[in-house]
């Protein structure tokens, strides 16, 4: 039981980055089964689960790429903006001018966990299907098996 207790403690070893491109696209299935029942385009909680699965998927990448879990969580935190420029940075994805207003639009509230707090969100916000689509392309590019995104962009978004 301690052997285990402190492999969980080693985050290091334990959290890899095909671990966090899974798990984000965890919160994408999530964000899909929630969206099918709201009907207002804005809700909290659709944007929270696309913000984490962004997260996650450029981390997971970045992790890929040999950054330490250290520098993931007190460098980066939760800024979006700031991730998505360390990956253009080191070229492992290209961002449009219009992708990165989408993530930077999200961020804004994303990074200071508004949507989980119901601060003063919904001004400025992108359209979600942006989102999708970033998220899409990211998955893709980040190497998660090609049939796993294809299964995920095929499914009934509205």
């Amino acid at each position: 039981m301690d052997k285990i207790f402190h492999r969980l403690n080693d985050s290091e070893d334990y959290v890899t980055g095909n671990g966090l491109l899974l798990w984000g696209l965890s919160f994408f299935k999530s964000y899909q089964c929630i969206k099918r029942e709201t009907s207002s385009e804005f809700y909290p909680v659709n944007y929270y689960l696309l913000g984490h699965c962004l997260e996650l998927l450029m981390k997971g990448k970045l992790r890929n790429e040999g950054f330490s879990i250290e520098k993931l969580k007190f460098k980066y935190a939760h800024n979006l903006s700031k991730l998505q420029e360390e990956l253009e940075m080191i070229r492992a994805i290209s961002f449009s001018p219009i992708e990165k207003q989408a993530i930077f639009a999200i961020n804004e509230y994303y990074n200071v966990k508004e949507f989980e707090y119901f601060g003063s969100v919904g001004v400025g916000l992108p359209v979600m299907k942006d989102l999708e689509d970033i998220i899409i392309k990211c998955a893709k590019k980040f190497g998660i098996a090609a049939r796993t995104v294809d299964e995920i962009s095929k499914r009934d978004l509205k």
